[in-house]
């Protein structure tokens, strides 16, 4: 498991390390302030949910357990915000300020609440169906944003590439 775990998180570093020598030679590029947080929680994501829970670290195991979960929450918040300003998806505003709250936010509080009381992990995690439900509609949602954006027509090849790097982004 921390094979994998190294070899993504040293693929994220390449990329962080890129975008930052990228961010530098064109400061004025907001999009690549967005990939760059985005690659930030994607690492955060993937040493925390790599590395924990780990009895050898310190800290209880609930506290890992939240730690782990918390990242695996906030890398798909910050997603409907990705898109939204990164491909300029109108239709995506709702995901990204009501969306998130309701069905990621909340439910996370929910579950770190259920799980501080009852101690068991497997019962809890029954709780996430809501997010993943959410996930379903996000991505319906974001398909429909980007038909929207290119006047239902796919011709372009512009609007394949778009379709195809976000559907692959999200497929994780």
């Amino acid at each position: 498991m921390y094979l994998i775990t190294f070899i993504f998180v040293s693929i994220e570093l390449v990329i962080l390390f890129y975008l930052g020598i990228y961010k530098l030679a064109r400061p004025d590029d907001k999009t690549a302030n967005l990939n760059i947080v985005l690659i930030s929680l994607l690492l955060i994501y993937n040493i925390t949910g790599g590395l924990l829970p780990d009895p050898k670290l310190p800290g209880s195991y609930f506290f890992q357990e939240v730690v782990a979960y918390a990242t695996g929450f906030i890398t798909p918040c910050y997603f409907p915000y990705y898109v939204y300003h990164a491909f300029q998806l109108q239709k995506m505003r709702f995901h990204v300020y009501n969306g998130v709250f309701l069905f990621l936010v909340l439910p996370y509080l929910i579950f770190v609440s259920v799980f501080a009381l009852t101690s068991n992990l497997k019962e809890t995690e029954n709780l996430l169906i809501l997010p993943v439900l959410y996930a379903v509609w996000a991505i319906a949602s974001l398909i429909k944003a980007i038909k929207k954006k290119y006047r239902y027509s796919f011709d372009s090849k512009e609007s394949k590439v778009e379709i195809m790097v976000l559907l692959l982004s999200i497929t994780p």
